[in-house]
């Protein structure tokens, strides 16, 4: 599956439960083409137009428990989307607590949480979405068919890819695999058997093997095409720390000299990166505690908040954990693999990337005006 932002849209077919009508069509759209299918638009004052590409990153956000979190989110998107274009919105998943869709006749709940991203600015923007363990724990394709309920909603298969032409006239892409969390965790069933169970996924299955399989083509064709600027995945879980992904999800998209890993599933906002020749500790290493915190809401390895790395120097994990649900407790802190450079959980917010070829920028936003930490990666 494959989805090319603004012209050009690429269907497969859709793998539904036996239970749950299939579609005759899915309706997967590109911008262009969501903002034609009757959504109202409101005007509010012109945008400046620039040549930037920006598109907001939001995960575990689907839950009403902490409604005030949800909403400071997406009111945070709607101001900065009235101040700059943005074109789209990617999710890391946990899109809906505490079992995703489990029926595609009571859509309630995921209704009323999309409702919640109802201003003038952000309503515009298409979702597109990935898969949390959340979303797994009932039938995840309930996700998929939501996308012919919800005009924003966005989500074709349980893995495709976006891609999203860059606005400089460069010519340039930038690619993202949006990635299915729930089969890429149960390789086998040394480390997630149990987990792996819980989220309807057999470890080791075909569809499992399948998805390993159709990352590594993906990965092979979009690092060695010229057309691509910056190299991307989505998925739910952090590699830097799940040991169920570091045996062989880890290696391949350091194997393709992937640039950003967009993820979620920790209720926090953190940042970490990895250099190329970086051996992998934990395990066989047990994580020391390095800080035996008790109530702090942030850390912060390097004091300054604002960083320039250049391409291919680091693999960069941005996590954004703390869309809208409960935050978690960041202490005490512990070893990881990758050097940890930032963890708050002291707000809800979102992340905001900004791109050109020559450089994108991550803004962990803690408010409108308030951009709590900052990454940027310069293509020289």
């Amino acid at each position: 599956m494959l989805i090319f932002i603004g012209t050009l849209l690429i269907s497969a077919s859709l793998c539904v439960n036996a239970s749950v009508e299939k579609p005759q069509k899915p309706k997967v759209r590109g911008l262009k083409e969501f903002l034609s299918s009757g959504h109202e638009v409101i005007t509010t004052g012109l945008i400046p137009a620039d040549e930037k590409t920006r598109f907001f990153v939001i995960g575990d956000f689907g839950s009403f428990t902490k409604h005030f979190g949800l909403q400071k989110s997406a009111q945070m998107m709607e101001g900065l989307a009235s101040r700059k274009e943005f074109s789209h919105i990617i999710t890391v998943g946990d899109n809906f607590y505490m079992n995703g869709i489990p029926d595609i006749n009571q859509l309630w709940h995921p209704q009323s949480i999309m409702e919640v991203f109802n201003g003038p600015h952000a309503s515009l923007l298409p979702f597109y979405a990935t898969l949390g363990n959340h979303d797994c724990y009932s039938d995840y394709h309930n996700e998929i068919l939501f996308s012919d309920y919800n005009r924003q909603w966005q989500m074709p298969s349980d893995y495709y890819e976006l891609i999203t032409p860059l606005k400089d006239n460069s010519g340039k892409y930038f690619v993202n695999l949006m990635l299915n969390s729930c089969k890429l965790m149960c390789f086998d069933d040394k480390w997630a058997g149990k987990y792996c169970k819980k989220m309807n996924t057999g470890s080791g299955s075909e569809a499992v093997l399948e998805h390993y399989k159709w990352l590594e083509e993906k990965l092979q064709k979009y690092s060695m095409e010229d057309s691509t600027a910056w190299l991307a995945v989505t998925l739910h879980h952090p590699p830097f720390l799940e040991n169920a992904l570091k045996e062989h999800f880890l290696p391949l998209i350091r194997k393709y000299k992937v640039d950003f890993i967009f993820t979620g599933h920790q209720h926090w906002a953190d940042y970490a990166n990895m250099d190329p020749d970086y051996i992998t500790r934990f395990p066989p290493e047990e994580p020391q505690v390095i800080n035996n915190c008790s109530k702090a809401k942030e850390f912060l390895f390097i004091e300054n908040r604002d960083h320039t790395f250049y391409k291919g120097e680091k693999l960069h994990q941005i996590l954004s954990g703390n869309g809208g649900t409960f935050l978690r407790k960041i202490c005490p802190i512990k070893e990881q693999d990758g050097d940890l450079y930032f963890r708050n959980k002291g707000y809800n917010g979102v992340v905001a990337v900004e791109a050109t070829k020559e450089k994108v920028t991550i803004s962990y936003h803690r408010d409108v005006n308030d951009i709590v930490y900052q990454v940027n990666v310069i293509n020289p």
